[in-house]
């Protein structure tokens, strides 16, 4: 079934998680909340698999090496939460927010290419593909 439904199941739960600790109001809810956001540490074997299905064993390496170089700015989130904190005195709009990002993130996951029966593996191969001997 390919990658995409896994991952935009994983953002749905994620998103899922960000709003049910922006309106928990007990220790039992927001614990829910936060274990279903830490199910999103479950995104790593879904990117490698979507990477090496979307960019080939070839490209792989360069291709996962770019999605990686944005982890150091999710270090900047909690700083930024607590700024919405301090202004606006709750912490729903930025879990709110964070919420509807994961969901945009999921989104995007449904324009991964699968890789099926017959098709050329890779996107670049596919778009080659698709130049060289247009599908009817």
């Amino acid at each position: 079934f390919g990658n995409r439904l896994p991952l935009l199941g994983l953002a749905l739960v994620c998103a899922t998680g960000a709003i049910v600790i922006a309106f928990g109001q007990s220790l039992a809810i927001l614990g829910l909340g936060c274990a279903l956001v830490g199910l999103g540490g479950g995104l790593w074997p879904l990117l490698g698999a979507a990477t090496a299905a979307e960019f080939g064993a070839n490209e792989f390496g360069r291709a996962f090496g770019l999605l990686t170089l944005f982890i150091p700015s999710g270090a900047l989130i909690p700083f930024i939460i607590a700024k919405v904190r301090e202004s606006t005195g709750s912490y729903a709009p930025a879990l709110i927010a964070l919420a509807i990002l994961c969901l945009l993130g999921g989104a995007a996951c449904l324009m991964l290419r699968e890789r099926r029966e017959g098709n050329p593996g890779t996107a670049a191969e596919a778009i080659v593909a698709d130049v060289v001997a247009p599908r009817t």
